[in-house]
């Protein structure tokens, strides 16, 4: 799918809050019309937004924002120039710099929340707001094998969901945002036996030469985090490959 087709199919799966996954600028940046192109929005640190990444070294972004409703036409879908940008906490949190094509969200306390897109360079997102970064951080840093005690703080920093098991098969997911698949579905899906972490299905590459991925279901990646007879491999992709893959 093109960029183009991509922002398109994106504004069909608008959400009125931050997605669980949403990643955070690392400092003040510039939000870009296309890969090396004119500066259209720019955006403090600490902002929440919502990465994909495309080629060399790019990431398609989305933003969620609110704006005063004087500065939004309705009839032509654009943000006027020099609009300031605020979070939910009323705090601003940017500036648009030129006529910018955004989709109305809802309106609400004469504000409109609005989404609207843009590139940003990979660094300069913040690597630990990532999840593919911060799991495989916390996996390279075991020095035996992961229980689900050990993921106390990563589920508190982003929002996984009890999701299917079956016998001692349980597993955690991650929901995808709205930049990242044109239709929803899974980021990461975390799967334990009993208490140890086995596996992960997951849409995007991990950030680690400790654990290579294997093939998994139809457009996601398989890593296998345990040493463990084929018999129980299967058993893991027999019941989660076609849940991942509806």
């Amino acid at each position: 799918m093109n960029t183009i087709a991509t922002i398109v199919a994106c504004s069909l799966f608008l959400i009125s809050s931050l997605p669980a996954s949403a990643e955070i600028t690392s400092g003040r940046v510039k939000l870009l019309d296309k890969p090396g192109g004119k500066v259209i929005v720019k955006l403090r640190k600490n902002t929440f937004v919502e990465c994909a990444p495309v080629s060399g070294g790019w990431q398609l972004t989305g933003l969620v924002s609110l704006i005063d409703k004087g500065d939004y036409n309705p009839f032509t879908g654009l943000i006027r120039a020099k609009s300031p940008l605020y979070n939910e906490e009323s705090a601003k949190i940017g500036e648009v710099l030129t006529d910018v094509r955004a989709w109305l969200i809802e309106e609400k306390s004469g504000r409109a929340m609005l989404s609207f897109t843009g590139f940003l360079k990979e660094g300069e997102i913040r690597r630990d707001s990532r999840v593919e970064y911060a799991l495989s951080k916390l996996a390279e840093g075991a020095r035996r094998g992961l229980t689900q005690e050990d993921f106390r703080g990563h589920f508190e920093d982003f929002s996984y969901e009890a999701w299917a098991g079956r016998g001692s098969l349980r597993s955690w997911m991650l929901k995808d945002h709205w930049m990242g698949r044109a239709a929803p579905g899974p980021r990461m899906i975390l799967i334990f036996d009993g208490e140890r972490l086995s596996a992960a299905i997951h849409s995007r590459p991990l950030d680690t030469r400790k654990f290579r991925p294997g093939e998994g279901p139809r457009g996601y990646h398989m890593t296998w985090f345990e040493g463990m007879p084929e018999t129980a491999k299967a058993r893991i992709r027999d019941f989660y490959y076609p849940l991942a893959e509806k």
